[in-house]
C-alpha cells in the first residue's frame, strides 16, 4: 500500500513538473511574441513619423509659395513690378532698348564647383591625360 502511495506521488509530482514547464514554455512563447510585436509597432511608428516629418516640410514649402503667390497678387497693380515681371519671364524690352542674350553650346555643362580631388577615380584622370600629353609630344 505504502509502495502504491508513493508511485502515485511520483506520478503526480511529474505531472506537475510537467505542466510547470509547460506553463514556462508558454509564458515566454508569449513573451516573445509581444516583443515581436513590440519591434513591428516601433518601426512602423518610426516610419510614419518620418512620413509626417516629410509631409510637415511640404506644407511648409507650399506655405511659402502661397506667401509669394499672395504678394504677386498684391504687386499685379504696380507698374515696376509688371515691367520686371516682362523683362525677366517674356523677354520684353522697352522701346530704342537692345538686350543682348547669351546662348551656350549644346554640350556645355556647368561643371561642380566641389570637385572631390581627393577620389582614386579622379588622379587616374589626371594620370592618363598627362600621359596621353606626353605621347602627342614625342
Amino acid at each position: 500500500m505504502i509502495a502504491k502511495f508513493e508511485k502515485r506521488k511520483k506520478g503526480v509530482f511529474v505531472a506537475i513538473n510537467l505542466l510547470g514547464i509547460v506553463a514556462i514554455v508558454l509564458i515566454l512563447v508569449v513573451i516573445i511574441y509581444l516583443t515581436i510585436s513590440s519591434i513591428k509597432i516601433s518601426h512602423k511608428k518610426d516610419r510614419l513619423d518620418e512620413q509626417i516629418a516629410s509631409m510637415k516640410r511640404e506644407i511648409d514649402d507650399f506655405e511659402k509659395k502661397n506667401i509669394e503667390l499672395k504678394e504677386g497678387i498684391e504687386k499685379v497693380g504696380d507698374p515696376e513690378y509688371v515691367e520686371k515681371i516682362a523683362r525677366e519671364e517674356l523677354n520684353l524690352q522697352k522701346e530704342g532698348e537692345k538686350v543682348t542674350g547669351f546662348i551656350l553650346p549644346p554640350d556645355y555643362q556647368e561643371q561642380d564647383e566641389q570637385v572631390n580631388y581627393w577620389h582614386p577615380k579622379n588622379w587616374w584622370s589626371w594620370v592618363v591625360s598627362r600621359w596621353d600629353w606626353l605621347k602627342s609630344k614625342f
